[in-house]
């Protein structure tokens, strides 16, 4: 039987699970200046609005979670 529950909740566990991450880089150079890596968008977007003055521009990459 708990086996059984074991297979019923893994794949609902599975689904909840971020299937993106979110690169910043310096768009200067490329954008090959890769700063942080964070889970979610508004990370990102909070490390680019406390970084802004001292880094410059940057921009987000969103990438597919290995």
């Amino acid at each position: 039987m708990k086996i059984l529950l074991l297979i019923l909740i893994l794949p609902l566990a599975a689904c909840s699970m971020p299937k993106h991450i979110y690169e910043v880089h310096l768009v200067d150079g490329g954008g090959t200046h890769h700063l942080i890596t964070a889970d979610t968008k508004d990370e990102a977007m909070d490390f680019i609005d406390s970084q802004k003055d001292s880094h410059g521009a940057m921009k987000i990459i969103k990438r597919r979670k290995d």
